[in-house]
C-alpha cells in the first residue's frame, strides 16, 4: 500500500494510448478524440449539454418508475414471483450485455448514429412492453429496452469525454448526474400514478411517448451541434476489438445460473437433472470465460491484469456488493409497501420519495467533496457503514405501518447507497495506468449492472424458498389449500388481492409470514453490504502529485480518456 501512495499522478494521466475502445494496435487510427477542444462557445455548450441530458433522461426514469408498477403487473398476468424478478433482471442484464457493444461500435461508426440506434432500441422495447399480452413478451420487451438503455447510459458519458478536458469533465458529468437524480426522484410518482389511475401499460407507453420527442429533440441538437469527427477505423478491424466470446460467455453463464436457482427453488428439486446440469454447465462456462479473458481476449471486458492490484480488486468487489444491494432496495421496498402494507401504487411511490430524494443528495454532496479535496476513501468507508446499517434496519420491517421506521430506515440506506455510485469509480481510476483507465471503467460499470441483474433473482429465490417452508403453517391457519399452495409455491405477489379478501386475523397472519420471508431476504443483503464494508478497508490511498500544475496544463488540451477522471490526481493518504 505504501508504494501505492507514492505513485506519481502522471501515471494516471491520459495519453494517446488511453483510448477507451480500440485496442493498442489500432490506437493510432483512433486519435480523433484528442483533436476535440473544449467548447469556448457557452451557448453552444449549453445546448449540447441539454441534448446529452435529454438523451439520458428516459433510461434514468426507468430505474424507479418500473419497480412501483411491478406488483400490479405481476398480479395482472397472474405471474409467478420468478416473473416479477425477471421483469427487472432482463432489463439490467440486457443493459450490461449491450454496454460494451455500444461503446465500441460508436468508435467504429461514430457517436451520433449509435446514440440514435440506442434511442430507437429503447423506444422499440417500451412499445413491445406496452403491447405485450403475455409475461414472456413483456420480459423480452424489457430485455430489448435494456439493450437500448445500456447505450443511453454509456454514450452520453463518452460524448462528454470527447468534448471536454479532464477538469471540465467533472462539472459536466455532475450535471448529468443531477438529471439522473431528478429522474430517479420523480420516477416512483409517475409510475404509481399511471398504474393506479390509468393502466400499468401507460408506464411503458409514457416511456416511449416521452422518449420519442425527448430523444428526437436530443438527436436533432446533437446532429447539428456535435462536432466529433468520425474515427478512421476500418469496420472489420474495429469489430475484432469487441470481446464477443467473453461477453456471450459471461451473460450466458449468468442466465444459466439464475435459471438453475429459480428452478431449484420452485418447480424442480435441487438434485433434479435440470437444476444440476444448469449449475454444472454454468460453472464450466464461467471458468471458460475467466480463462479466455485472462489468456486470449485482446480487449477483455474485465481485464484480469487490473485485478492483480489489491486496491483495484477491493474496489471492484465493493462495486459488485453495491450493485447487489442498491437494486434490492429499488425493487423490493415497493413490493413491501404494496403487498404487506396494502398501499396503492401512488402512495407507494410517495413513500419512495424519501429514499430517492435522500439518494440524490447523498450522491451529489460526496461527489463534490471528492472533486474538491481528492479524498475518496473516507466517503466510501462512511457510506459502506451506512449501507450495512440501513439494510440491517430493513430486517426490522413489520407487517404494520410504522412511519418512524419507513422514514428513518430509508434515509440511512440512501446515505449508504448514494456515495458508492461515484466514490469507488474514482478510487479505481486513481490506481490504473493510462492504458487501463477506460477498460477498467467499462469493467466497473459492466460488473455493477450484471450484479444488479443477478441480485433481483437471488432475492426472489430467497423469498420464495422461505415462503415454501410455510405451506403447513398456512394450512394450519385454515386457509384453503389453493391459496396456501399459491402463497408457498412462488405466486405470493400475484395473490395479494386474494390475501386482502381474507378475514382480519388470517390477513394479518399471512402478511406477517410474507414480512418474515422478506426479512430473510434483507438478512442476505445485509451480509453482502457488510462484506463490501470490510473489503473497502483494502482500498488504498493515492498521494497528490508534485507535478499537479503540469498535469492541469496537459488537461487543457482536452486529451480524451473516456472516463470520469479524478481532477486532482490524487487522494488523501489518511
Amino acid at each position: 500500500m505504501a508504494s501505492d501512495t507514492q505513485d506519481d499522478i502522471s501515471d494516471n494521466q491520459p495519453t494517446a494510448d488511453s483510448h477507451p475502445i480500440i485496442s493498442p494496435t489500432t490506437t493510432e487510427k483512433a486519435t480523433f478524440s484528442a483533436q476535440c477542444k473544449p467548447h469556448k462557445d457557452a451557448i453552444k455548450t449549453v445546448f449540447i449539454m441539454v441534448a446529452i441530458c435529454l438523451a439520458s433522461f428516459p433510461a434514468a426514469l426507468d430505474a424507479t418508475m418500473i419497480p412501483t408498477a411491478l406488483p400490479t403487473i405481476t398480479e395482472t398476468f397472474q405471474a409467478s414471483d420468478s416473473s416479477f424478478a425477471w421483469i427487472g433482471s432482463s432489463f439490467l442484464i440486457g443493459a450490461a450485455a449491450a454496454m460494451p457493444l455500444w461503446s465500441k461500435t460508436s468508435d467504429i461508426f461514430g457517436r451520433k448514429p449509435m446514440l440514435m440506434g440506442a434511442s430507437l432500441a429503447f423506444i422499440a422495447g417500451s412499445i413491445l412492453c406496452a403491447l405485450s399480452r403475455t409475461i414472456g413478451i413483456l420480459i423480452l420487451g424489457r430485455a430489448v429496452q435494456g439493450m437500448g438503455g445500456g447505450g443511453l447510459m454509456v454514450l452520453p458519458n463518452i460524448i462528454i469525454s470527447d468534448l471536454f478536458s479532464m477538469r471540465q469533465r467533472g462539472l459536466f458529468l455532475a450535471i448529468v448526474g443531477m438529471v439522473w437524480s431528478f429522474a430517479t426522484a420523480i420516477g416512483p410518482i409517475i409510475g404509481g400514478s399511471f398504474t393506479q389511475y390509468v393502466n400499468w401499460r401507460w408506464v411503458f407507453l409514457d416511456q416511449w411517448s416521452v422518449a420519442l420527442p425527448i430523444e428526437g429533440l436530443s438527436l436533432v441538437l446533437i446532429f447539428f451541434l456535435l462536432d466529433i469527427p468520425k474515427p478512421d477505423v476500418p469496420v472489420i478491424e474495429g469489430l475484432k476489438t469487441i470481446d464477443w466470446i467473453g461477453g456471450i460467455a459471461l451473460v450466458g453463464a449468468t442466465i444459466m445460473l439464475l435459471f438453475g436457482l429459480q428452478l431449484g427453488s420452485s418447480t424442480h428439486l435441487w438434485k433434479s437433472a435440470s437444476v444440476v446440469c444448469l449449475i454444472i454447465f454454468e460453472a464450466l462456462i464461467f471458468i471458460f470465460a475467466f480463462v479466455y479473458e485472462w489468456k486470449f481476449a485482446s480487449c477483455p471486458i474485465v481485464p484480469i491484469r487490473i485485478l492483480k492490484n489489491l486496491s483495484n480488486l477491493a474496489t471492484l468487489i465493493v462495486c459488485v456488493t453495491h450493485g447487489v444491494v442498491y437494486i434490492s432496495v429499488a425493487y423490493f421496498m415497493p413490493l413491501y409497501f404494496q403487498i404487506v402494507l396494502g398501499y396503492e401504487p401512488f402512495l407507494s411511490g410517495l413513500w419512495g420519495l424519501i429514499l430517492t430524494f435522500t439518494l440524490a443528495i447523498s450522491t451529489v454532496v460526496p461527489g463534490f467533496y471528492i472533486f474538491s479535496t481528492g479524498k475518496f476513501r473516507v466517503p466510501i468507508w462512511i457510506a459502506a457503514i451506512f449501507l450495512t446499517c440501513g439494510l440491517g434496519l430493513f430486517i426490522d420491517w413489520r407487517a404494520y405501518r410504522s412511519d418512524t421506521r419507513m422514514v428513518f430506515f430509508q434515509v440511512i440506506a440512501a446515505c449508504g447507497i448514494g456515495p458508492l455510485f461515484q466514490g469507488p469509480l474514482v478510487a479505481l481510476q486513481a490506481h490504473l495506468k493510462p492504458v487501463d483507465i477506460a477498460t477498467g471503467t467499462s469493467a466497473f460499470v459492466y460488473l455493477r449492472m450484471l450484479s444488479a441483474g443477478i441480485s433481483i433473482i437471488v432475492g426472489q429465490v430467497i423469498f420464495q424458498n422461505d415462503m415454501h417452508k410455510k405451506l403447513q403453517m398456512f394450512r394450519d391457519m385454515g386457509l384453503e389449500d389453493t391459496l396456501s399452495g399459491i402463497l408457498s409455491t412462488g405466486f405470493a405477489v400475484s395473490a395479494s388481492s386474494a390475501v386482502e379478501r381474507l378475514s382480519e386475523g388470517s390477513q394479518k397472519a399471512v402478511k406477517e409470514a410474507i414480512t418474515d420471508s422478506l426479512c430473510r431476504m434483507w438478512t442476505f443483503y445485509t451480509i453482502v453490504a457488510f462484506l463490501g464494508a470490510v473489503v473497502s478497508i483494502f482500498i488504498a490511498a493515492k498521494a497528490p502529485s508534485a507535478r499537479r500544475d503540469k498535469v492541469l496544463a496537459d488537461e487543457n488540451h482536452g486529451i480524451h480518456t473516456g472516463t470520469i477522471a479524478d481532477d486532482h490526481g490524487g487522494v488523501d493518504t489518511a
